[in-house]
């Protein structure tokens, strides 16, 4: 069988993305550029968790989001959940406290504060 031109088989397909992943993550960072990531690139979030309240005269509880805190978003990631039918895959922020903590947030969880330049949609 001949190979067509500029058709890559499986394992030069996959070779090759290995090779640009590693480029593209393994590239060590210019020494001069400063790379900025102080308040001025970074966007505040209020960040909120989970917590229940029990209902009068039941047993059951009521689940409420309640504001944790204000925080620095740095970026969106990944996580998982195992289940018995698999992995379940959900989104997650990654956020910077005050203290210097940073944490990985379930994206739900999270929302924008608007540049006081940005206008406000209702």
């Amino acid at each position: 069988m001949t190979k067509k031109p500029g058709r890559l088989n499986r394992k030069e397909t996959t070779m090759a993305l290995n090779k640009a992943i590693f480029a593209g993550f393994c590239t060590a960072p210019s020494t001069d550029k400063k790379k900025e990531t102080n308040d001025k690139t970074l966007r505040k979030v209020i960040v909120s968790h989970v917590v229940g309240y029990q209902q009068e005269g039941t047993h059951r509880l009521r689940y409420v989001l309640e504001p944790q805190g204000e925080a620095m978003f740095h970026q969106f990631g990944v996580s998982y959940e195992e289940f018995e039918a698999g992995p379940g895959n959900y989104t997650t922020a990654i956020v910077e406290w005050p203290d210097g903590r940073v944490e990985s947030v379930v994206a739900e969880h999270v929302r924008f504060v608007p540049h006081k330049s940005e206008p406000r949609l209702a």
